[in-house]
């Protein structure tokens, strides 16, 4: 199916996705023990934009493909399930780019960012959602200040910056988010058939630092000193066990307080 001819007139396997494998073998051939390792950061940074600008080409060559219904000739009903089927994505994934195409048309500066390489799937994914959520009151000028706040930013300060902008443009939004996340919050005690106990649990942001950090951090006490790798993975494991401990030291409290935590 890959050496077939398409519309286009050239099969997949020519240009320039030739030219894209043969850039690829070049780098692959390259002896990199012999190369200084401070010279891997240019490299990593250059690689990093270019696989932004192969994800920004696949989600508009996507975008193409769910508009133009381009899967009823492969069988499928929707685009997700042949993204699943072909890309071997999770039904998660493959919803989730579907989603991103479709938002992306109404992005002109994210899709522009996106396709330079200067901003991730990831931060494109979350401007897209940001934009579905605001509605009619995302304008061209909330686009810019997010666009160039995923230029500078990891996605995780983005997300601070798209909910400040929420509570700026849609303060009643944000409040029913935060209700509707207050009124999700849950934590369940559950036992295996060989006696092992779980927890889940699901908290908003007022009740996770107070849970997590306040009742169970604050009784933890500092791990032994180790050397190297095993210094990590067991500076890792004691935080985990001091955790546990930390709680079960806590229980008899909790249920002498004869309150329930809702």
């Amino acid at each position: 199916m890959c050496s077939s001819l398409g519309e286009r007139g050239w099969s997949i396997q020519d240009q320039p996705y030739q030219g894209l494998r043969l850039s690829l073998d070049s780098l692959r051939q390259e002896d990199l023990e012999a190369l200084p390792a401070p010279a891997m950061e240019g490299d990593l940074l250059e690689l990093r934009r270019h696989i932004n600008c192969c994800e920004a080409e696949f989600t508009r060559r996507l975008a193409r493909y769910d508009n133009g219904q381009g899967y009823v000739a492969s069988g499928a009903l929707d685009p997700k399930p042949w993204l699943r089927w072909q890309c071997h994505l999770s039904p998660s994934v493959a919803s989730d780019r579907v989603e991103v195409a479709r938002r992306l048309a109404a992005l002109p500066q994210t899709r522009q960012a996106f396709a330079e390489g200067e901003i991730s799937y990831q931060h494109a994914a979350m401007i897209a959602r940001t934009a579905e959520a605001l509605g009619e009151k995302m304008e061209a000028q909330a686009e810019t200040i997010l666009v160039e706040a995923a230029k500078e930013l990891d996605t995780a300060r983005l997300r601070c910056v798209t909910l400040h902008l929420r509570h700026c443009l849609q303060p009643d939004g944000v409040l029913g988010d935060a209700n509707e996340a207050h009124d999700d919050r849950f934590l369940h005690l559950s036992q295996s058939l060989d006696g092992i106990f779980y927890i889940d649990g699901r908290f908003d942001s007022e009740a996770g630092p107070r849970f997590v950090r306040l009742s169970i951090r604050s009784c933890q006490r500092r791990p032994p000193m180790m050397s190297g790798r095993r210094r990590s993975a067991g500076r890792m494991r004691w935080w985990s066990w001091r955790g546990a401990s930390s709680m079960l030291a806590s229980c008899p409290r909790w249920v002498g307080s004869a309150r329930t935590w809702r």
